[in-house]
């Protein structure tokens, strides 16, 4: 259901905004020479099968892919559940453990389903499973682990801080190589080839991704600063199940026969949390791996009976640590779940400024969003049955921290374009030709109010006068119509 109710929303912003960049490749644009983006290729890549597939029938790109998400995550939490039931933990554990994997990755990542850091997740999980086995217990083939080493190695090259994760567990292998003359594990070595075949990939076939990652990265990192304990108190659940499951392992350790899992899966939250706290950001879809992992050890560690007898404080943890899995999971379907009924019955909850104007004009029009307030005006746009043009909403707010080091970042002027800067002539220069080129039929438009107010981390500014800087781009303007307009966001037509 959790599944179902996904495709009754707009994709999440990212997860459209990848999308759309996949589809003007696909036209013979060029990344990072034509289209701003930020985020290594594989991003991208992992979207032409759901373009292809969705032409071939005739189905929405969009809705295409998150059913493959959907998919990816039942074949993962099948492969995990198969290699925990391995692992000396007996059979019953398998679809106990595999239907535990099915509802955090149809939950945990609330919003950001089919995000960069929710493919991740399902990618890693079976890769700790298997790196939960003693070097004696052969859990699968050893063709099998390599391929389950490959998806994880891809999965961790989408966010590449993630091989933080690899490291410790490849550190561990090494650590056990030297001192008892285990191999290391073939999935291990398998993840580190399939890294650095990416890494090889893109350097080859899109040579100016490095350069252009070193001129826009720090302007995206310095748009949303936080100190650490702002990271962990905005989105503390993570960090709580991590907490907790930790204390578990520790005071059940000798009577939990999935102790030693539990502890892997805690390595891999802990590692994501790391990874979490180094983006200096802390954003709800940037925990979905510390809390997938940390809720899937926490949940092996009460739903296996104990091996041992065990004394009253054992059993009074363990039934805390079991109320509280339980509570837990119940409140995150129902939550989940509300919000997906919610937004069926009342499509207008998810923009309702934008809706509002797009609703009365024609469908399949193309259209650009000139706004630092709609940064999902991409995937709305497309559920609305029209075309989005132009670059994400949300690169408006990055110029603005042009040039100011440290960890609060403050608003600058827009420059004339003699004395722009590199980044911020890189981004008028797409901004102006997608508008030049490509000829949107609809324009929305943030109006700056009278007196400028701080919106989002962001400053609203004039976007039509800051883009008829440009004399070609001043005589497309002259040909946009007003047509109407709705808390400060004014719709005009191509005439």
């Amino acid at each position: 259901m959790a599944f179902v109710g996904e495709l009754t929303r707009p994709a999440n912003h990212d997860v459209g905004w990848f999308m759309y960049v996949a589809q003007r490749m696909l036209r013979g644009e060029r990344l990072y020479v034509d289209l701003m983006e930020a985020n290594p290729p594989p991003v991208i890549w992992l979207n032409f099968p759901a373009l292809f597939l969705a032409r071939l029938l005739h189905l929405k790109p969009l809705d295409v892919f998150r059913g493959g998400v959907a998919l990816a995550a039942i074949g993962s939490a099948l492969v995990t559940g198969s290699a925990l039931a391995r692992l000396r933990l007996g059979d019953s554990i398998q679809p106990v453990a595999a239907a535990m994997a099915v509802l955090l990755f149809a939950i945990a990542p609330g919003t950001g389903f089919g995000q960069r850091e929710h493919l991740a997740a399902i990618a890693l999980l079976p890769y700790l499973a298997l790196a939960a086995a003693a070097p004696d217990e052969a859990v699968f083939p050893r063709r099998t682990r390599i391929a389950v080493g490959i998806v994880a190695g891809l999965g961790m090259a989408l966010k590449a801080p993630l091989f933080i994760v690899w490291g410790i567990l490849t550190v561990t292998a090494v650590t056990q190589f030297v001192t008892r003359r285990v191999p290391v594990p073939a999935e291990h070595l398998a993840a580190l080839g399939s890294g650095v075949v990416t890494g090889l990939a893109v350097w080859l076939f899109f040579p100016r991704y490095f350069p252009y990652a070193a001129l826009v990265a720090p302007h995206y990192y310095r748009g949303a600063v936080r100190s650490i304990p702002i990271v962990l108190l905005a989105h503390p659940l993570g960090f709580s199940l991590l907490l907790f499951a930790g204390i578990g392992v520790l005071l059940l350790r000798h009577t939990a026969p999935a102790s030693t899992a539990t502890a892997t899966l805690l390595i891999g939250a802990t590692a994501s949390l790391v990874v979490v706290l180094l983006q200096h950001k802390g954003f709800d879809y940037h925990h979905i791996p510390t809390v997938t992992f940390a809720a899937m050890g926490l949940g092996l560690l009460v739903c296996i009976r104990p091996t041992k007898p065990e004394n009253r404080a054992q059993r009074l943890a363990r039934a805390v640590l079991t109320l509280g899995f339980s509570g837990g999971l119940v409140f995150g379907i129902v939550r989940d779940l509300s919000a997906k009924v919610e937004y069926a019955a009342d499509p207008a909850a998810g923009q309702k400024r934008l809706r509002r104007q797009l609703m009365m004009e024609q469908p399949g029009s193309s259209v650009m969003v000139l706004s630092t307030r709609v940064p999902d005006a991409f995937p709305l746009v497309e559920d609305l049955g029209f075309r989005y043009i132009g670059g994400p909403p949300s690169q408006w707010q990055i110029p603005e921290y042009y040039g100011f080091p440290g960890e609060q970042p403050h608003p600058t002027t827009y420059h004339a374009p003699g004395a722009m800067p590199a980044f911020e002539r890189l981004f008028y220069e797409r901004a102006v030709r997608d508008l030049t080129k490509l000829r949107p039929q609809l324009l929305l438009v943030e109006k700056p109010r009278a007196v400028r107010v701080r919106l989002n981390a962001a400053w609203d500014f004039d976007f039509l006068a800051y883009l008829a800087q440009d004399s070609t781009a001043a005589l497309a303007l002259q040909h946009y119509r007003f047509v109407s307009s709705a808390d400060r966001l004014f719709l005009y037509r191509l005439q």
